[in-house]
C-alpha cells in the first residue's frame, strides 16, 4: 500500500510545475483572440493607423499631380484605367503584366466590397514632388502609400498621371 501512495504522490507533484505553463498558454491564445476579434470589428488596427499617419504626412504639402480613376476588367483580362472626371480611358494594362498593380487594386475592390462600397466609385491618385505617391480608395478611405513598395511598383501608378495636373 505504500507503494501505490508513493507512486500517486509523485505523479501529483510532477503535474503540478506543469500546470502553470498550460494556464499561461491558455490564457495568451484566449487573448490573443480577443484582441484579433476586437481589431476586425472595429477596424482599428495597423492599417488605420497608417493610413491617419499618411493622410497627417500629406497634409504639409499640396500633391504636384492629383487624378481620380477608375478600373474596369475587360475581356481579355487586360485593365482600363479611366479617368473619373472626364470618361476617357487612358492606359490599359495588358493581361500579365503589372502584378503589383493588379494586386493593390485587387486588394482595395475586396475590401470596398465587404465595406458594401461601389465598384463604380473613382480611386484618387496623388503624386507629390518629394515622390511620395499615394492611392486612396475614395469609398472606404483607405490609403496606400506606394513609395514604400519600391521605385518600380511606385512607378507602375505615378505614371497614371503623367502629364497631368489637376487638383480634386
Amino acid at each position: 500500500m505504500t507503494d501505490h501512495n508513493t507512486k500517486a504522490t509523485a505523479s501529483t507533484e510532477t503535474s503540478a510545475p506543469l500546470r502553470l505553463p498550460v494556464w499561461t498558454a491558455g490564457v495568451l491564445v484566449v487573448a490573443s483572440l480577443a484582441f484579433a476579434a476586437g481589431v476586425r470589428l472595429t477596424g482599428n488596427g495597423p492599417t488605420a493607423y497608417a493610413a491617419a499617419a499618411a493622410a497627417l504626412e500629406d497634409a504639409g504639402s499640396p500633391p504636384r499631380d492629383v487624378r481620380d480613376l477608375t478600373f474596369a476588367d475587360r475581356d481579355d483580362r487586360s485593365v482600363e484605367v479611366i479617368d473619373a472626371r472626364t470618361h476617357a480611358s487612358i492606359a490599359t494594362v495588358p493581361a500579365g503584366t503589372n502584378g503589383f498593380l493588379r494586386a493593390t487594386l485587387r486588394g482595395l475592390a475586396r475590401e470596398r466590397l465587404r465595406r458594401g462600397g461601389s465598384a463604380s466609385e473613382p480611386f484618387r491618385l496623388s503624386v507629390w514632388d518629394d515622390g511620395r505617391v499615394r492611392l486612396q480608395d475614395l469609398a472606404t478611405g483607405r490609403i496606400v502609400a506606394l513609395e514604400a513598395f519600391g521605385a518600380t511598383n511606385r512607378q507602375a501608378f505615378s505614371d497614371l498621371v503623367k502629364d497631368h495636373r489637376s487638383t480634386p
